[in-house]
């Protein structure tokens, strides 16, 4: 399994973390983006997860629901062209990581989401 870094997204890094957010939301200008990641930062985040050359391979934006005991995910993006899912299962595992620092019992992905939860493997039946 590849050595994955789940961190924050640092404000150097939010244009590079763009082609990604692109890959869900195709509508949203660079500058949107920005001025999106920006604003998250102080109300949320963005948590990324670096491969082992150190490149953005996924985030997930979030932001902290005081009134719940939810975590909640606004936008979760992967690229990988493996099935395993490993860095979808890391960025996940960072999420879920997080709520508990953050003394949350759960993580809330977006109504539509897809791809989440471990799929059985090919040859199951």
């Amino acid at each position: 399994m590849p050595n994955f870094t789940v961190t924050s997204l640092p404000p150097e890094r939010i244009a590079e973390a763009y082609p990604l957010v692109r890959m869900a939301r195709p509508e949203l200008p660079l500058g949107d983006w920005v001025e999106e990641a920006k604003t998250r930062q102080q109300k949320g985040g963005v948590l990324t997860l670096l491969n082992p050359g150190g490149t953005i391979q996924a985030l997930a934006t979030w932001e902290d629901q005081p009134e719940t005991d939810a975590l909640k995910v606004e936008t979760f993006v992967v690229f990988e062209l493996s099935r395993r899912g490993m860095a979808r299962q890391a960025l996940c595992d960072g999420l879920q990581a997080l709520a508990r620092e953050r003394g949350k019992t759960a993580v809330q992905f977006p109504l539509g989401s897809k791809g989440l939860l471990a799929q059985a493997p090919l040859d199951a039946a």
